[in-house]
């Protein structure tokens, strides 16, 4: 319905209330994708269970891993878990998002997080989380994200090594459309979305090798908001290296396929949109236009800058000599 004229502009632009699905289990329905990472684990089951938030179950995908090595992994948690964990189990590697879709056909939670197996949250992640989307005066959003920080590590033999650790910088709050069909801002571990929002856009797209996180939040704004809290509550783990490749982070370990699969799914998006409203196109040309002229511009920019570094180097080189020399008279 269109609002009257001269509505104020809270009436124009106020969001519908999101149902949550009932009845249901638990608050949270945790799912966790794994395949023989008998490693990293560990420290995910950890940090499921250091939540100060308790109503909560986990349900662990093994997606293709072998069971025993997994029941090795588990059998210290098992007394810490109790009830609140149920295992889904494939006999052969159906991918990342089938595991997450398998573990939400399973689960029955009011809210849902995907909280991969290298990655872990800070103890009051839920509890922040779950009183943003339990208040009343947030019941219109579907979802909402943390800030969290890069973790940096790699992998000598069976040890973890920190390299370094810093604020995940493309997390921008407020969370627009048009920023997140740029990148990506938010991943999966700082995220908690309601159950409901399955019931709309459906799960993730098994079809895509990778990205489908990226993909489904796209489709998930479609349908609503999702709030920020700049609090950095998650750490978001990537391997520099690895001795083995099932340790490798798909982000880092598949460079290639991510930019081709994310040309494809962007073309996409284009094509179908053009297909339903073609007239888009005049609005879309300038636009794109404009942004080629800008990617022209910052590359000439980039190669003056690189010019004027190839002449200045030497002039760099003597000045830090001649640093060094004044230092020694002084001393």
């Amino acid at each position: 319905m269109r609002p009257p004229a001269g509505a104020p502009l809270s009436l124009l632009y106020a969001s519908q209330p999101f149902p949550d699905s009932e009845p249901y289990a638990e608050a949270v329905s945790v799912i966790m994708r794994t395949k023989d990472r008998a490693l990293l684990l560990p420290r995910a089951l950890r940090s499921v269970l250091a939540q100060s938030f308790t109503n909560w179950r986990l349900y662990l995908v093994n997606d293709g891993g072998n069971l025993a090595t997994l029941e090795n992994v588990l059998a210290p948690f098992r007394n810490d878990f109790g009830d609140r964990l149920s295992i889904v189990s494939h006999t052969a590697s159906l991918g990342m998002e089938a595991a997450s879709n398998a573990g939400l056909a399973a689960a029955s939670g009011r809210y849902f997080a995907i909280h991969d197996d290298d990655d872990r949250w800070d103890a009051t992640f839920l509890s922040r989380t779950v009183a943003f989307l339990d208040a009343p005066e947030n019941d219109s959003y579907i979802g909402i994200a943390t800030g969290c920080d890069v973790v940096q590590e790699r992998i000598k033999g069976d040890h973890i090594e920190t390299v370094a650790q810093f604020p995940w910088i493309y997390f921008q709050p407020p969370i627009t459309f048009g920023a997140m069909i740029e990148r990506n801002q938010i991943p999966p571990i700082t995220l908690l979305l309601r159950r409901a929002l399955l019931n709309r856009i459906g799960g993730y797209n098994e079809a895509l090798p990778v990205l489908g996180d990226w993909e489904f939040i796209l489709r998930a704004l479609a349908v609503g908001d999702i709030g920020a809290l700049e609090e950095r509550l998650a750490f978001y783990h990537h391997r520099l290296s690895a001795d083995m490749p099932v340790y490798a982070n798909s982000v880092t370990g598949g460079i290639n396929i991510h930019s081709e699969t994310r040309a494809k799914l962007g073309n996409y998006i284009v094509r179908e949109t053009l297909q339903q409203q073609p007239a888009l196109l005049g609005v879309l040309w300038p636009v794109l236009q404009a942004q080629i002229e800008l990617t022209q511009k910052l590359e000439s920019v980039t190669e003056e800058l690189r010019a004027i570094r190839q002449v200045t180097e030497p002039l760099r080189l003597v000045f830090a000599l001649l640093r060094r020399l004044f230092r020694k008279r002084g001393a």
